[in-house]
């Protein structure tokens, strides 16, 4: 998987933020082969790292310590308000997650499952048949602030595969009070 999306993930994304100690919870969704060792950069610093995948034996092989078998749109169930300092949500959004009512109910389980400060990291295919929401006008992601990444100096960054499929990263800030 070396796309320019996990690329940029791997390289510029998950490197800077577990470079960061106010970085304490994580949680990241969507499990692969090509993910199990994103758990090192934040569990090997003491973090708290945990992850979420819809299909149970992928959750089980490739998520981690603290892996949950569950849909992402099920957060609620599984942890409290003002939990996590970061959630990674890397290409679940019309790929399992489909209905637009749902993502829109999941995104703002993620504002409030952040701390005040936290950050949502979402990146998402921008390709016909998998984008079953607008993010530009989601309303719960309209009440999180965007966020520029340092590394990328952007809180949109778009990519573009070999094959000429789109992917975006937006990011996004959980205001403080």
């Amino acid at each position: 998987m070396h796309s320019p999306a996990r690329l940029t993930l791997e390289r510029q994304i998950l490197p800077y933020f577990a470079s960061l100690g106010s970085v304490r919870r994580v949680l990241f969704v969507g499990c692969a082969w090509y993910t199990w060792r994103y758990s090192f950069w934040f569990s090997s610093r003491g973090r708290e790292y945990w992850t979420m995948e819809l299909v149970a034996d992928r959750a089980r092989k490739y998520g981690g310590p603290n892996a949950i078998a569950d849909s992402f749109s099920h957060l609620d169930r599984h942890f409290p308000g003002d939990h996590f300092d970061l959630i990674v949500c890397n290409g679940v959004i019309g790929w399992g997650l489909d209905d637009p009512a749902e993502v829109e109910r999941t995104f703002e389980q993620c504002r409030l499952a952040l701390t005040p400060g936290g950050v949502f990291v979402l990146g998402w295919n921008d390709v016909e048949g998998h984008r079953p929401v607008d993010v530009a006008s989601s309303p719960a992601l309209g009440r999180l602030r965007p966020f520029t990444l340092p590394t990328l100096s952007a809180a949109r960054y778009d990519t573009v595969g070999k094959d000429g499929r789109a992917f975006v990263f937006n990011f996004y800030e959980r205001p403080r009070p």
